[in-house]
C-alpha cells in the first residue's frame, strides 16, 4: 500500500516539496480544495516552517479530486484529526500537519522514506 502522501501528490498535482507542508487548515472539505500558503523546507538537516512558497505563483488554491480527497480521509483515519492553526514562526507543530510518517508522526524528508 502506497502513502496517503504519494496518491495526493499525484491526483492534486502539487509539487512534491509543498505537499508535505499542507496543513489541515489549509484544506477546505466542502470545496474540495486544498490552499498552498507555506512549505517545509530542510535547513541543513533541520526541518523547518517557511510561510512562502518559492515564488509567488506558488500561493494557489489547487482543486482536488475525490482521490485525493480518499488520501485525505486516510491521513485522518489513522493520525486523527488536529484543528491547530500556528503561524509558521511559531515553529513546526508536526500535529497540524496533513501527512506525516507512520512512526514518529512527523513529515517524510525524502521520496524514499516513504
Amino acid at each position: 500500500m502506497r502513502h496517503p502522501l504519494v496518491d495526493f501528490a499525484q491526483e492534486s498535482g502539487m509539487r512534491w516539496a509543498s505537499t508535505p507542508g499542507l496543513r489541515r487548515h489549509h484544506v477546505d472539505r466542502e470545496e474540495a480544495t486544498a490552499s498552498m500558503r507555506e512549505i517545509i523546507v530542510d535547513d541543513h538537516g533541520r526541518l523547518v516552517r517557511q510561510a512562502m512558497p518559492k515564488t509567488t505563483a506558488g500561493f494557489r488554491t489547487v482543486p482536488l479530486s475525490g482521490k485525493a480527497m480518499d488520501a485525505l480521509k486516510t491521513t485522518e483515519d489513522v493520525w486523527g484529526v488536529h484543528s491547530g492553526r500556528s503561524a509558521p514562526e511559531d515553529g513546526m507543530h508536526a500535529e497540524e500537519l496533513t501527512f506525516k510518517g507512520a512512526e514518529i508522526q512527523q513529515t517524510p524528508r525524502r521520496r524514499e522514506s516513504l
